[in-house]
């Protein structure tokens, strides 16, 4: 819109001086000028979008090469959930201002009929509160703040897993996707070495058609492998607040990274001192806590004192001014705080049945979490040093015996799906185990020394999977 503008400007500017031949000394100078000035705005409008790039992660949102790391940056700074859950901390710090206040002062006057005696021109009223009502009070916001905290910590911290565990499911899903091309490749080499046996007349035409229907499967395939892409696509787009990115090339797996796991005991220890619901369930007894010492000493009631200048009509003749003072406080006869108090303590003692209910969730899932990322890292090096090999070794020597005419083409396609099932199992036993890393390090709050959230084969691998907010992933 700007070099539009200047365009049109330097045009009628140029159009007009061009009729005049006085002015035709100024007129090279003139277009010189508006070119550098068209070159200047363009240039001006590069480094304004550069900002924004750098500002967004440094690459349009199109070019993002999107690894773990700046998915957790990205939602960071663009996710709504996180957003909305940021702003709670502004309600938290409002709340502690409201309960700074104190009560203001009231004016009061009452100048009566003719008929009375005595006529209140005007006085002033003030209610004190008993002596450590507002500090309690300020605690109580302070706690409240607390827990506000936590909540919002524990809220980004889940949003971060949802990044995770999405990126590690589209990552997968490209994974299969390219795994799919690499079996139409081989069934499609298959449907080669028949056809060409076909034509020279070694087999019958049965063996052309039954390797080119599973080729033509093979490509249903591709197409599925390719629609769960785009789904775990929208799923990760949504979380990060972005229309779309770049996905990265896939080949293959790169070998695991073995995760150096503490004892058991250690990680469960680690998980109960690092969770933030936790913390919140911690800071909301406190909070009842110190709820229950405020109706307590709410049961000493407010003093409200008024004095003022009055004036006084004895008989009716003359009028005598003086000074007046009251004082007045609430006598806690009735209600002395008792529901209050009683409601603050059953809400406490919920809270701590439901801190038991959270620790051993927590331990549940640390075990589990704990017994796959065992389990599939010893599945999956079994696949690697064995059986993927061996599938390949097999896989090339029945290609190569059904092409010399040594064995019939169910043999071949026997082998290869004997093959194929081999690093199907293998490629959801990754899959497997990078679910179970992510699984783990969600239950722990904490990235795991040595791991690899997400497999980001030939783009680079994250290891870890940090928070972006820190080394050792606390949001």
């Amino acid at each position: 819109m700007g070099i539009k503008l200047v365009f049109c400007l330097v045009v009628g500017t140029v159009s007009r001086m061009w009729k005049f031949p006085a002015h035709a000394p100024l007129k090279w100078l003139w277009i010189v000028s508006c070119a550098v000035m068209l070159c200047g705005t363009a240039h001006g409008e590069d480094k304004v979008q550069a900002t924004v790039r750098q500002q967004i992660g440094g690459t349009p949102q199109a070019d993002l090469p999107l690894t773990l790391q700046k998915a957790y940056a990205i939602a960071l700074e663009r996710n709504l959930s996180i957003k909305a859950a940021k702003a709670q901390l502004s309600e938290a710090q409002a709340d502690i201002l409201i309960s700074r206040m104190r009560l203001n002062p009231s004016f009061v006057t009452d100048l009566g009929f003719i008929a009375e005696k005595t006529y209140r021109v005007g006085g002033i009223m003030q209610t004190f509160e008993p002596p450590g009502k507002r500090g309690l009070r300020i605690r109580v916001a302070r706690d409240q703040s607390d827990q506000a905290t936590f909540q919002v910590a524990q809220t980004v911290h889940q949003i971060l897993s949802q990044v995770r565990q999405a990126h590690t499911a589209w990552i997968a899903a490209l994974a299969k996707e390219a795994f799919q091309n690499q079996n139409a490749q081989a069934l499609k080499a298959i449907a080669d070495v028949a056809q060409k046996r076909y034509t020279g007349k070694e087999v019958e035409a049965l063996d052309v058609n039954q390797s080119q229907m599973l080729a033509v499967q093979a490509q249903n395939e591709i197409l599925k492998a390719h629609n769960n892409v785009q789904e775990t696509q929208i799923i990760l787009a949504s979380l990060l607040n972005l229309d779309h990115f770049t996905a990265p090339v896939i080949n293959k797996f790169d070998t695991l990274e073995h995760v150096n796991l503490p004892p058991l005991q250690t990680l469960v220890n680690t998980a109960l001192a690092r969770r933030k619901d936790l913390k919140a369930n911690t800071a909301a007894m406190q909070t009842e806590e110190d709820r229950v010492r405020l109706f307590k000493r709410s049961r000493l009631p407010n003093l409200t004192v008024t004095s003022g200048y009055d004036i006084v009509t004895p008989d009716n003749k003359k009028f005598i001014g003086g000074n007046f003072t009251m004082a007045q406080f609430e006598i806690p006869i009735f209600n002395h705080q008792q529901g209050n108090i009683a409601k603050s303590q059953a809400t406490h003692q919920r809270l701590q049945a439901e801190r038991a209910a959270l620790m051993r969730q927590i331990q549940k899932e640390i075990q589990i979490s704990y017994q796959r990322v065992n389990y599939n890292e010893a599945q999956w090096h079994r696949f690697q040093t064995e059986l993927l090999p061996l599938a390949d070794i097999v896989d090339k020597q029945a290609l190569d015996s059904y092409q010399r005419g040594k064995t019939g083409i169910n043999d071949v396609i026997g082998q290869h799906q004997n093959a194929y099932n081999i690093r199907q199992e293998a490629l959801d036993t990754f899959i497997s185990y990078q679910n179970a890393v992510s699984d783990l390090q969600t239950a722990l709050s904490k990235s795991i020394s040595g791991s690899s959230a997400s497999p980001m084969p030939n783009s680079g691998n994250d290891t870890g999977g940090d928070d972006a907010s820190g080394s050792d992933g606390n949001p």
